[in-house]
């Protein structure tokens, strides 16, 4: 974390994950996942906040040659009411890979889909809260936009899960 004035700081961060897959016993893939995140927050008065979030996320050595690579940010505007509530409106976009065992794995319960992709989304809030005693009162009206969601699907034929890409609204 970077104090950049009394009013201002900046969080910058990393993130590395090897995932490894097995299929039998037998090492079938791994992939690299590489994150760089960072977060501006700058308070403008003693009520106002304005909070401004990046990340970028790639892939190497992905099964196949098939890598990902995705930019996504966030933004909040928060104001307080008073020392207990505060009103707020944020933006957030969203990344979610698929997992290796969802794309390529062979379980009891679940059918493997290699064409599975990423999903990404964007979320709109403004909403209330509130802090009293040992809880917190929200009320918010949000939107969701997600293409490409991955979903689980019962197959009753198969007894079994498999994992598809569909578009999703909330």
């Amino acid at each position: 974390q970077f104090n950049l004035s009394e009013k201002s700081n900046f969080i910058l961060g990393a993130d590395y994950k090897n995932e490894y897959y097995y299929n039998y016993g037998d090492r079938l893939t791994d992939r690299h996942i590489y994150a760089v995140f960072g977060q501006y927050d700058h308070k403008i008065d003693d009520k106002n906040e304005f909070i401004l979030g990046a990340r970028e996320t790639w892939t190497t050595s992905g099964y196949l040659g098939e890598n990902y690579d995705n930019f996504s940010m966030s933004a909040q505007y928060l104001h307080k009411l008073n020392d207990n509530e505060s009103l707020y409106a944020s933006y957030v976009e969203s990344f979610i890979m698929p997992t290796l065992d969802q794309k390529y794995g062979t379980s009891s319960s679940a059918t493997s889909n290699p064409d599975l992709k990423p999903q990404k989304g964007q979320n709109f809030e403004l909403g209330w809260k509130r802090y009293s005693d040992d809880h917190v009162w929200k009320a918010a009206v949000y939107h969701i936009d997600i293409t490409d969601n991955i979903s689980p699907t019962w197959n009753k034929d198969t007894s079994k899960y498999k994992y598809k890409n569909e578009d999703f609204k909330n």
